[in-house]
């Protein structure tokens, strides 16, 4: 013999409505629940990985501050990072060629355009003359840096 559902005492002396509402909600709201709720897993998984993302892209960069055009003609020269000056960073020709850090073997990261000008204000703050070594830290875009901090070693 089948066994019969109990209900809770408290549901066996209520009335059943029964509207057309209550029976298209029956067919219809557990697929779009069901929907919300991969939609909102989908968000959650999008934003972790764009958060992962982020932190890991963060790069540091240790080397001289230099500008591109002296960068291009002498960069590969011994001890070129350590005599390049202030007074040639700050030139216009050589501001107006951009601003990169050349690292230790000799190859030189470049800024983007927004890096170059946080680049002209640290400039202009430098008391050293020469021998100005840097850590930068920003995010690589293709073969440039955008810099979201740069301080004297």
């Amino acid at each position: 013999m089948p066994q019969k559902e109990r209900l809770p005492e408290k549901l066996k002396n209520r009335a059943l409505h029964v509207t057309s509402a209550s029976v298209i909600n029956q067919y219809t709201a557990t697929p779009i629940c069901r929907y919300k709720e991969i939609m909102r897993r989908i968000i959650l998984l999008l934003l972790a990985a764009a958060a992962i993302s982020a932190m890991a892209a963060e790069t540091q960069v240790q080397g001289h501050l230099v500008d591109l055009a002296c960068a291009r003609e002498e960069g590969q020269k011994p001890g070129f990072g350590a005599k390049h000056s202030k007074m040639c960073l700050q030139m216009p020709e050589c501001a107006k060629s951009g601003y990169g850090v050349l690292t230790e073997d000799k190859k030189v990261i470049k800024f983007d355009a927004a890096s170059n000008e946080k680049a002209k204000k640290f400039i202009a703050e430098v008391t050293k003359d020469k021998d100005i070594k840097v850590n930068v830290t920003g995010t690589m875009n293709g073969d440039q840096l955008s810099v979201s901090k740069i301080e004297l070693q």
